[in-house]
């Protein structure tokens, strides 16, 4: 759990070439068809987001999809893209500071041990174990949404590990 992982990532942890071929597999799975075309019209972009650890999009079906950076397009296998024309895929927009978002995110730290986390990284990917209870975050998840700065993700870190640390010394007494 040492990156903020995406669509690439999650692809390879399936046996998979790419985001694209994911999305072919998730489409596959869920009888939805892509026809291999994105539409470029801005009033159809998603923003992705990071939660615990993952870059997302949510289509507004509500189906929460990986997305990729480098290659930032969005196809939802549940709905099909119904709002979109054609049901074309979409963009994707990612900040332009994603990578000092990402190593915001770094510095907050998940629970268990590093023998058990490498253990079930290869059993079910390392993208997946931040969902899993024993991996939980120590303060505060790593998770972000557009319009937070780099500055306010460690902010928000350092008052909740502060408030932590003060329930921490009341409980002890």
């Amino acid at each position: 759990m040492d990156k903020i992982y995406t669509g690439n990532d999650r692809a390879k942890e399936l046996h998979l070439k790419n985001h694209r071929e994911a999305i072919a597999f998730a489409c596959a799975k869920s009888g939805e068809r892509w026809n291999g075309r994105t539409h470029t019209d801005p009033a159809f972009t998603l923003d992705a987001f990071v939660d615990f650890g993952r870059w997302l999009v949510i289509c507004e079906c509500g189906n929460v999809m990986y997305a990729e950076p480098l290659d930032p397009i969005a196809f939802c296998n549940q709905c099909g893209n119904a709002l979109v024309p054609n049901h074309d895929a979409r963009l994707v927009n990612f900040p332009e500071n994603r990578v000092e978002i990402e190593a915001a995110l770094l510095e907050r730290e998940t629970s268990g041990h590093p023998l058990i986390k490498n253990k079930m990284a290869d059993k079910h990917g390392a993208s997946q174990l931040a969902l899993m209870p024993q991996f939980k975050p120590v303060v505060v998840s790593r998770s972000w949404k557009p319009g937070e700065t780099v500055e306010d993700l460690r902010n928000e870190h350092a008052r909740m590990k502060e408030e932590k640390e003060e329930r921490e010394k009341i409980k002890d007494g």
